[in-house]
C-alpha cells in the first residue's frame, strides 16, 4: 500500500515536470513495478546512453521486484523442507547450499556481466538467504556471551560503514564485494541475540535509532523519486540545502505514511478483510497499465508543453537509430558477423567492398549517422568497430572498467578484420583528454613504448600516445589514419532534456556554450599528442575538427535552428553532426577518389 501511494504521487509530479520520452519511460516503469518485475525492466533498459539512473523517480523499486520473486520462491522451498528435509540440520544445509551457490553465481556474473549480475533475482538471492539461514537456524539455541557479542556487533557495524564509505561507482558490484555488508548485517543481527550484553545492541535500541528503523521502508519509497525529480528541474546541481530539504520533506512523508498507510493495514483499521485487500491490489495494477497505456499511446503527452519545448522534443534525432545494432557493449561479444556497415543503404554499392573503417568508442558511435549519410552519398562503403568506453589503442583497459569490458580483445579483434579486408584508410574518434589523463587508462603492454611518442606527448604516467601508435602500427594495409579531434566540451549538464527543461522555466537557450578558448584549453594536450603521433608514425595521418562548423564569434554553440546540437556534455547529437556534416566531406572526397594506375595496372 505504501509503495501505491508513492507511485501515484509521483506519477503525478512525473505529469506536471518530465518531458514526453521520460514520461513514457516512468509509465514503463510503474507499469512493471505493478507486476513486481521493475528489476527486469531496468535490465533492458541499462545502457550507455539511456536515462541518467539519478533521474528515474522509480529506479528504487528494482530491489522491490526482488525481493517479491524471492518471497514468491521461498514458501515453496521451505515446503519442499519440510516434507523432505524434516532434521533442522538437514534444512539449515540445503538452504545454505542454496545460498552459496547463489552467491558463486553472483561472483561469476559480475566478471561477464555486472548490469546481469546486479538485477538479476539468482544473482541477488544469496543476499536474502543470509537472512533466512539465520532465521531457519533459531538464534534462541545460540549461547552468546557478552565478550562474543561485542565482537559479533562490532565487527558487523565497522563492516557496514566500511562498505558505506569505500564502496564506490568502481567497485566491482555486487560480486563478492556485496558479502561485506551482508555479513556486517548478519552479524549485528547475532550480536542482537545477545540481547543487553551487546554494546552495539544497546546502542541499536535507542529511541532515536528505532524510530528511524520504524519509518525506514518509507523514508526508502520517498526519498529517491524526490531526488529525481528535484534533479529533473534543476539540472545544474542540487545544493546541500536543497538536499537536505528534500530529506526533510522525505522524512515528514515517512512519518505520515508510516502512521496513516503502514500501520492502520497492518493492524487491519483499514482493508480489514481479504476482499479489500484484493480489490486494492488489483485497482493498483489496474492504474498502472491505464497509465502506461495512456501515456503511450499518446507518445508522451507532447501537448502538455508550449510549441518550442515540443519541437526541441520532437523535431530532431538525438541519438544515433542504429546504436542498439551497431554498437558494442557489454552485453555484446565482438564477432565480425555482428559489424554493421555504413554507406550500404545506396543501390550504387550493393557489390561494393567496404574500403575504409570507422574506429572508436561512444564517440564514433555518435558521427556514425553523418558518416552512413555520406557514405551512401558518395557510393563508398565502410564498416562501424565502434565499442563503447574502449579507445583506439592496443592492450589498454579503462581503469573504472570491469574485467568484463574487454577492450583490449575487442581492439585485436579491430586490427585483425581491417587488415583481413585490406582497408587502406580508417577513421578514429575518441574521447582524446579524458582517455589522456593521468591513470584514466591501464595497459597490458610490457612492450617498448615506440620510441617517438614514449614519454613525448602526454603527461607522466599516460599510456594513451604509446598505445595509440601501437594499433596504428598493428594496422599493416591502411595507408592513411583519419582522426576526429574532440568535439567542444559544453557543460556537465549539457543535454536536450537540459535545453527543454530551460525553455520550460522561460529561460534563454542563446548565451549557452563554452567560448572558443576555453575549448582549445581544454583540448590543447590531446591536440598536442595527436599532432606528435602524426609526425612519428609510418603512415600518413590527416585530421578532422568539427569545431570550424559548431563554433563561431567566440562561441562553441549548443543550440541551431531549435535543436540540441549536443546529446551531452561531450557527444554531439546525431542532429548536431548533420550541422557539422561539412568537417567531414575530406574523408570522402579521399575515398571517392580514383585509384591512381594506368591502364595496364601500374602506380602512376
Amino acid at each position: 500500500p505504501a509503495v501505491a501511494l508513492v507511485c501515484l504521487v509521483t506519477a503525478a509530479l512525473a505529469l506536471a515536470f518530465y518531458l514526453p520520452d521520460d514520461l513514457r519511460d516512468f509509465a514503463q516503469s510503474f507499469a512493471a513495478l505493478t507486476l513486481l518485475s521493475s528489476n527486469h525492466l531496468f535490465l533492458l533498459e541499462a545502457g550507455y546512453f539511456d536515462t541518467r539512473s539519478e533521474l528515474k523517480p522509480l529506479l528504487h523499486t528494482w530491489s522491490l521486484s526482488i525481493e517479491e520473486q524471492f518471497y514468491v520462491v521461498l514458501p515453496i522451498v521451505l515446503l519442499l523442507l519440510s516434507r523432505h528435509a524434516r532434521r533442522p540440520l538437514a534444512g539449515f544445509g540445503t538452504l545454505a547450499a542454496i545460498t552459496v551457490g547463489s552467491f558463486a553465481l553472483c561472483i561469476w556474473l559480475t566478471d561477464y556481466n555486472r548490469t546481469y549480475a546486479f538485477y538479476l533475482t539468482p544473482a541477488r538471492a544469496w543476499e536474502l538467504g543470509v537472512g533466512v539461514c539465520l532465521a531457519y537456524w533459531p538464534l534462541g539455541r545460540m549461547r552468546i556471551g557478552a565478550g562474543a557479542g561485542l565482537a559479533a556487533g562490532g565487527c558487523g557495524l565497522l563492516l557496514v560503514l566500511v562498505t558505506g564509505f569505500a564502496f564506490d561507482q568502481g567497485t566491482d558490484f555486487p560480486g563478492a564485494a556485496a558479502a561485506l555488508p551482508c555479513l556486517g548485517a548478519a552479524l549485528v543481527i547475532v550480536a542482537g541475540s545477545a540481547g543487553a550484553a551487546s554494546p552495539v545492541t544497546r546502542v541499536l535500541s535507542t529511541r532515536p535509532l528505532v524510530a528511524v528503523g520504524l519509518i525506514s521502508y518509507s523514508l526508502y519509497l520517498w526519498h529517491w523519486p524526490l531526488v529525481a525529480i528535484a534533479r529533473y528541474v534543476r539540472p545544474e546541481s542540487l545544493s546541500t540545502g536543497v538536499l537536505l530539504g528534500i530529506l526533510g520533506v522525505s522524512a515528514l512523508l515517512a512519518v505520515a505514511s508510516y502512521r496513516y498507510v503502514e500501520q492502520p493495514i497492518r493492524r487491519r483499521a483499514l482493508l480489514r478483510t481479504r476482499p479489500p485487500v484484493v480489490a486494492g491490489a488489483v485497482s493498483f495494477v489496474a492504474i498502472g497499465a491505464a497509465v502506461f497505456a495512456l501515456v503511450q499511446t499518446r507518445e508522451g503527452l507532447p501537448q502538455r508543453f508550449d510549441p518550442a519545448v515540443r519541437s526541441m522534443v520532437t523535431d530532431f534525432t538525438y541519438a544515433n537509430p542504429r546504436r542498439r545494432e551497431c554498437l558494442f557493449t557489454e552485453l555484446n561479444q565482438f564477432s565480425p558477423h555482428k559489424v554493421c556497415h555504413l554507406g550500404e543503404r545506396s543501390p550504387a554499392t550493393t557489390d561494393t567492398a567496404p574500403s575504409f573503417a570507422l574506429i572508436g568508442d561512444s564517440h564514433a558511435n555518435s558521427v556514425m549517422p553523418v558518416i552512413d549519410d555520406l557514405a551512401t552519398e558518395h557510393g563508398v562503403v565502410g564498416l562501424f568497430l565502434a565499442y563503447n568506453g574502449c579507445p583506439p589503442g592496443s592492450e589498454l583497459a579503462r581503469a573504472d572498467a570491469g574485467s568484463s569490458h574487454r577492450c583490449s580483445e575487442f581492439m585485436r579483434s579491430v586490427q585483425e578484420l581491417v587488415t583481413r579486408r585490406g582497408l587502406e584508410e580508417v577513421l578514429l574518434a575518441g574521447r582524446w583528454t579524458f582517455y589522456l589523463a593521468e591513470n584514466n587508462l591501464v595497459t597490458t603492454d610490457d612492450g617498448i613504448a615506440p620510441e617517438c611518442v614514449a614519454g613525448a606527448a602526454g603527461p607522466a604516467g599516460s599510456v594513451l600516445p604509446a598505445a595509440l601508435a601501437r594499433f596504428i602500427e598493428g594496422l599493416p594495409t591502411v595507408e592513411t589514419v583519419w582522426i576526429l579531434r574532440q568535439v567542444p566540451k559544453q557543460p556537465e549538464h549539457m543535454s536536450p532534456r537540459y535545453l527543454a527543461v530551460r525553455l520550460m522555466q522561460g529561460k534563454a537557450l542563446e548565451p549557452l556554450g563554452v567560448s572558443l578558448e576555453a575549448h582549445r584549453r581544454h583540448q590543447a594536450r590531446a591536440d598536442s599528442m595527436l599532432d606528435a603521433l602524426a609526425r612519428c608514425v609510418g603512415v600518413e595521418v590527416r585530421f578532422l575538427d568539427v569545431t570550424e562548423t559548431l563554433c563561431e564569434d567566440g562561441l562553441c554553440r549548443v543550440v541551431e535552428e531549435g535543436g540540441a546540437l549536443y546529446r551531452d556534455d561531450d557527444h554531439i547529437s546525431t542532429y548536431g553532426g548533420f550541422v557539422a556534416e561539412e568537417a567531414f566531406l575530406p574523408l570522402f572526397r579521399s575515398l571517392a577518389e580514383p585509384s591512381a594506375v594506368d591502364s595496364e595496372g601500374r602506380a602512376r
